[in-house]
């Protein structure tokens, strides 16, 4: 799992930045081989102004193609980082599992369909 940061308005303390990457690395950890790459950005959205202006979107990329995002808004970088994992690993736990029972009912399906009739008038 390749993870990447980017900040845009604030300055990325070496502190902050090992945070965002074990929050982020724990929240994914058990599943970890079903992610391809994580983008984590973060942005001072009103400047020096105060507010809830710090926002931490994290885009996570899957192996099989599709591709999840999370988005948290809130006035510490620190409170956004927690609130957009834990949403960033709940929609990757409602995705996999969505996909699992799509499986198991395709692979169901064709197990009881059984083999194909032949029509007696194509013979």
């Amino acid at each position: 799992m390749k993870t990447t940061i980017s900040a845009r308005g604030l300055d990325l303390s070496a502190d902050i930045e090992a945070a965002l990457r074990e929050r982020f690395a724990a929240s994914f950890m058990r599943f970890h081989h079903e992610i391809r790459a994580v983008v984590i950005q973060i942005e001072d959205v009103n400047g020096p102004k105060g507010g809830r202006d710090k926002r931490v979107r994290a885009l996570v990329s899957l192996r099989c193609g599709e591709q999840i995002v999370a988005d948290s808004r809130r006035s510490h970088v620190l409170a956004a980082m927690h609130v957009c994992a834990r949403r960033a690993q709940r929609l990757l736990r409602r995705t996999l599992r969505r996909r699992r029972r799509y499986e198991r009912r395709a692979l169901r399906e064709l197990s009881t369909a059984g083999p194909p009739v032949s029509d007696p008038g194509t013979a």
